[in-house]
């Protein structure tokens, strides 16, 4: 009887951790004739996933606030609308202390134009437990927000009207209600994106000032210690704390790196200072949303991908060592726009990315969750995944011009063509190489009898796009 009982609890045992560990997927989440985004996300303890956006009525073109639980397959088990009459969004979600959840983002009654920055609790269900309106008599929205150690609330956003707008800090009491608000001026536009609590009871503000990344901290009181710039970065969108008492920063720009806009990565110490930058994208444009530090000490950034996208721009997943140097990428969507927002890795060392996908049959946008198993081709995606353009140079040429590509180790044996067509759309040349083995790989582009002018390139392999971009032959 007891080798009976030892080998039942051996295969109940062997079931569970066989369940625990999820195969990826790409799921939407959404309604016929609205349009739903997720803009943040949590992951629980048992593993189901809270999702936090927006749900939008065609008909009447009213938004709510969204709050969606799902199992850890990204199937939904309930969903919660909350909000006023007009327009309502959640930016951020986190788990409360008491196992509710706080959300912050903005909201809009529908008279006049501006809104308030919208701040909710609920209990572990979804059920409102309070709500609050918060304004400085601008208009306001919450970015980002997080339980303090006295178990009140500091959030982080803007402030100000559609000409300028400055970056917010709010700190709240357990119940809400708002013990100090503070603006930090700039010339243009400036917002908060992301804020974190330090062990000192100090804060950490991170987003952009007058279009350039914007780092600052401030005491328990809101009062600013100091401020950095990172002017090679035009817009800063995400920030966490590392494991070496740092901070990884997250934008775009367009100052610096191989395309129009990259993803860019900035890594600095306790006090701002810059350890290392990178950039990551191709030829055309990249966004940033989101970054993590992943459990091997390198980090993994979302956004979404124009340069390799299958039409219009895809959600990107980026992943690097922890010196920030490129390891491998993913993209996901379908023909239209698709973006990531926000990511988590789950325990089976796998990813799970928020964001929005546009469906081809209406063009009404769904919530996206994809599940990444942490490497390129974890489930169908577009082009060579982990293949990325390095470069394009010259540009503009005369007589030839090399494209170089960076092709991963799934790439051994595959037949890379590049084609170029005019303003028309006439394809007016066709170029293939067969990349035998992976990594750096150069294809020389001759003018032939090509006229000057602009020219559009695709950079494809088995009728999946790698990348496309513009050429001009002088």
């Amino acid at each position: 009887m007891t080798k009976r009982y030892i080998l039942i609890a051996l295969i109940w045992k062997l079931t569970v951790m066989d369940a625990s560990a999820q195969s990826p997927f790409a799921k939407t989440i959404g309604e016929n004739w609205e349009d739903e985004e997720g803009y943040a996300m949590h992951l629980n303890s048992d593993g189901t996933i809270m999702i936090a956006g927006f749900t939008e009525a065609i008909s009447s073109g009213t938004r709510d606030a969204y709050l969606i639980k799902s199992d850890s397959g990204g199937d939904t088990i309930w969903t919660k609308k909350f909000g006023m009459s007009a327009l309502d969004e959640f930016n951020d979600v986190i788990q409360t202390s008491d196992g509710g959840y706080a959300m912050t983002g903005k909201t809009w009654n529908g008279v006049g134009v501006d809104g308030d920055l919208y701040l909710v609790k609920t209990d572990s269900d979804g059920n409102l437990t309070w709500e609050k309106f918060i304004s400085k008599g601008m208009d306001e929205t919450g970015y980002a927000l997080q339980q303090t150690m006295d178990n009140g609330y500091i959030i982080t956003g803007s402030s100000g009207s559609i000409s300028s707008s400055s970056i917010l800090l709010v700190k709240t009491d357990v119940n809400g209600d708002t013990t100090w608000a503070k603006t930090y001026p700039s010339s243009n536009y400036g917002e908060g994106e992301a804020v974190i609590e330090t062990s000192g009871g100090d804060f950490m503000i991170f987003g952009y000032r007058n279009n350039i990344m914007y780092l600052m901290k401030t005491d328990a009181n809101g009062d600013s210690i100091w401020a950095k710039n990172y002017t090679d970065g035009e817009y800063g969108l995400d920030m966490k704390a590392t494991s070496d008492g740092g901070y990884i920063l997250l934008g775009y720009t367009n100052n610096i790196g191989v395309g129009d806009y990259d993803l860019y990565l900035v890594k600095v110490d306790a006090n701002g200072d810059t350890m290392w930058t990178n950039t990551y994208g191709g030829i055309d444009y990249e966004n940033a949303h989101a970054v993590i530090q992943s459990s091997d000490g390198g980090y993994v950034l979302v956004g979404s991908s124009y340069s390799f996208s299958s039409g219009d721009n895809d959600l990107y997943i980026v992943k690097t060592n922890g010196s920030g140097v490129f390891e491998w990428q993913n993209n996901y969507g379908s023909i239209y726009y698709d973006v990531g927002y926000d990511v988590v890795q789950t325990t089976d060392g796998g990813f799970l990315i928020v964001g929005s996908y546009y469906q081809p049959a209406t063009f009404y946008a769904d919530v996206y969750l994809v599940k990444d198993m942490s490497g390129p081709n974890s489930i169908e995606s577009n082009g060579i995944s982990g293949s990325q353009l390095i470069s394009v140079a010259p540009n503009p040429f005369t007589e030839e011009t090399v494209l170089t590509l960076r092709l991963d180790s799934k790439s051994a044996n595959t037949v890379v063509y590049v084609e170029l067509f005019d303003l028309l759309g006439k394809r007016m040349n066709r170029t293939e190489l067969l990349a035998e083995n992976p990594g750096l790989v150069n294809i020389v582009i001759n003018r032939n009898n090509m006229p000057q002018g602009l020219y559009f390139y695709r950079v494809s392999s088995n009728q999946k796009i790698i990348a496309k971009g513009k050429l001009t032959v002088q």
